[in-house]
């Protein structure tokens, strides 16, 4: 028997809503599935995926069309602000970028030339070509920050254990 007080009713619309963030998270992961699958990058354009999504018999339904839209564009932001920062790990694993770099960038373009050979390879800048004002704009960030941080502390003055004996 449902007790009709009020409290009983709190709980039942408590746990309506539960369910229904339940349902719309899994129908947000769906549709973020198949854009992945579909090879969905931050550049594509609406319209071209909208037909894809409307050909596709698996695609996720919603209410309205510019609901979906506003979850693809929320995928498209979410994936742009992880490619901006995977290269920010990308410069961090980089041996060659020291805090001596920034002066040397501003000595001379070949530097930052030689920067950008060096990583242009790698998957995590090429996801950004996009972009690349804002890309050079995280290179020079992170170039800035490791000249206000100066040298890194020799490995004697954090593990003892280096440290020769008398």
């Amino acid at each position: 028997m449902l007790d009709k007080g009020p409290t009983s009713r709190k709980w039942l619309e408590r746990l309506f809503s539960q369910h229904i963030s339940v349902v719309s998270n899994k129908r947000r992961d769906k549709l973020r599935a198949m854009l992945a699958e579909l090879g969905v990058d931050s550049t594509a354009q609406w319209k071209d995926v909208k037909t894809q999504l409307q050909e596709n018999p698996a695609a996720p339904t919603y209410k309205s069309a510019a609901q979906m839209e506003r979850e693809f564009r929320d995928y498209q932001r979410d994936k742009q602000s992880n490619a901006k920062t995977a290269l920010r790990q990308l410069l961090l694993e980089t041996r060659a970028i020291t805090h001596r770099t920034l002066a040397a960038v501003r000595d001379g373009p070949q530097a930052l030339t030689a920067l950008h050979d060096t990583i242009k390879h790698d998957a995590r800048y090429t996801a950004l070509e996009h972009i690349p004002d804002e890309r050079q704009a995280i290179i020079m960030g992170y170039l800035e920050e490791l000249d206000k941080k100066g040298p890194p502390p020799p490995p004697t003055a954090t593990e003892p254990s280096r440290r020769t004996k008398q």
